[in-house]
């Protein structure tokens, strides 16, 4: 890293019949020279390649964007990470081996990212499945409900 400063140096010359009051503005440098970027800039050949590169920078807005995930993909990062921040008790598995079970009631497309997902849950294979009524969901360990659906499962949890 270069660091550069700007000394000023006063010169007063004080004569009876004429006054001068001067002001020197030197750059100074750790290096003691010109910057290596204003070196290279001098060079046409570098003007020439960089210039269009950093126009055609400019007219490219992707590369500038992060890309906004979809609706059905937010809730099922939502899913995926409360199942794995989720402390669960070891009765919910029956054994060492069992996998960890999402159940997915009503929304396609959560289903189809969830279990394009190949990742661990609390060291268990990931396991999604499409339900097609709550009673299907008994071997489930967490349930997504749609929200088409949501009225129909409130009913079934009332009666």
């Amino acid at each position: 890293m270069r660091v550069e400063s700007n000394e000023v140096i006063t010169v007063n010359h004080s004569q009876p019949e004429r006054r001068v009051d001067c002001a020197i503005v030197r750059r100074c440098s750790r290096a003691g020279g010109m910057s290596a970027l204003r070196h290279i800039w001098r060079w046409p050949a570098f003007r020439l390649v960089i210039f269009p590169l950093f126009v055609w920078g400019l007219q490219q807005p992707a590369l500038a964007q992060p890309r906004i995930p979809s609706e059905p993909e937010l809730k099922a990062r939502l899913v995926y990470q409360f199942a794995l921040l989720t402390e669960w008790p070891s009765a919910a598995f029956q054994t060492t081996n069992t996998n960890f079970v999402i159940g997915v009631l009503g929304d396609q497309e959560v289903f189809e990212i969830l279990n394009a997902a190949t990742n661990l849950l609390q060291n268990r294979n990931l396991y999604v499945t499409n339900l097609m009524d709550l009673q299907s969901a008994e071997s489930c360990h967490l349930i997504f409900v749609s929200e088409t659906n949501a009225s129909k499962v409130a009913q079934s949890l009332r009666t």
